[in-house]
């Protein structure tokens, strides 16, 4: 980068070169200031990737999922909660019996147990259940509840 300043060696103030015109010095300027560093912090970065790697720290952890994306090793789940109709006896039970993929199947321990929706965290393990026994939305997984029950 050519520079647009000098700084004399008398110790008098530093000026712009004859090569570029005030407004050219501004705009740099403007550009550095968006930085938000102040000049000692940028005398402290040696190159352009350690200045990048102090102002933006999240650059490293998009650049290992950009590579993974690359490679195919990067799976984005499909939303962050799951809907899944699951058998419970309710609150004299501790035990959870979800739904086997047929929609059959009640809990074998209790006369109790009933279905109801639950939503809970997203997982790697659903993205093949979605639209089965797991759903994206309550409004899906009340609709195969109100199926199973009519079974």
């Amino acid at each position: 980068m050519e520079r647009l300043t000098f700084v004399p060696n008398d110790g008098r103030d530093a000026g712009l070169r004859s090569c570029c015109s005030e407004q050219d010095a501004i705009n740099r300027l403007a550009v550095y200031e968006d930085t938000g560093l102040e000049p000692e912090e940028v005398a402290k970065c040696s190159d352009y990737r350690e200045y990048v790697r102090r102002r933006f720290p999240n650059l490293q952890h998009i650049d290992v999922l950009s590579k993974a994306d690359t490679e195919g090793r990067l799976l984005v789940l499909p939303c962050k909660t799951v809907f899944e109709p699951t058998w419970d006896a309710g609150k004299d039970c501790d035990l959870v019996c979800p739904v086997s993929i047929d929609g059959e199947g009640c809990c074998d321990l209790c006369e109790k147990a009933e279905m109801f929706v639950y939503e809970r965290p997203c997982k790697q393990d659903d993205i093949d259940l979605l639209g089965k026994t797991v759903f994206r939305t309550r409004e899906e997984a009340e609709a195969k509840l109100k199926t199973l029950q009519n079974t």
